[in-house]
């Protein structure tokens, strides 16, 4: 993510608070975690399983936030993982 994205979230966010939103979730993931995807960048990264389940744990998140389109709940467990 480049700068000038990070500014222009950052402006989203400003708007926001100042038209009266006070929770203003953001979710940025490694990448757009399809299947597909997922399959393409565990391959690349075959070597790094430490990554590859941390995607994989991101992806349970992703998927529910493209499909309930709603702000997630999450907490993360004894062992570091995100619960959604």
């Amino acid at each position: 993510m480049t700068d000038d994205k990070i500014k222009e979230i950052y402006l989203y966010t400003v708007y926001a608070r100042d038209n009266g939103q006070n929770n203003i979730p953001v979710y940025i993931f490694p990448f757009r975690m399809t299947d597909d995807n997922f399959h393409t960048y565990k391959q690349k990264y075959t070597q790094n399983k430490g990554l590859i389940d941390f995607w994989a744990n991101l992806k349970i998140g992703y998927e529910k936030f493209v499909s309930e389109k709603k702000a997630l709940n999450t907490t993360i467990d004894k062992l570091g993982d995100y619960q959604f």
